[in-house]
């Protein structure tokens, strides 16, 4: 029971991860192509972004499935944060 409180703790901590890199990005995103962005541009950047940490998480020995769980959160945060400036 100890060690599936633990893993869902470390999913949870993975997530907040995920949430607080696509909110970071979306920031950068905003501030370094301006406003309105495309949907285009918006994607390029999120998966450069999202391309680049992942390696960092595998490289750490972070597992597939905690590297998938970070990669949606970070994905749906910056979708979020950047959809009302989609031109």
């Amino acid at each position: 029971m100890r060690l599936t409180l633990e893993r869902n703790m470390m999913k949870q901590k993975i997530r907040q991860s995920g949430n607080a890199w696509g909110t970071r990005e979306a920031k950068l995103a905003v501030a370094s192509l301006g406003n309105p962005i495309t949907h285009d541009q918006a994607v390029a950047w999120v998966n450069g972004a999202i391309d680049h940490r992942s390696g960092e998480l595998r490289v750490a020995g972070t597992s597939v499935e905690d590297i998938e769980a970070w990669d949606w959160a970070c994905r749906i945060m910056f979708m979020l944060k950047v959809r009302p400036l989609i031109d």
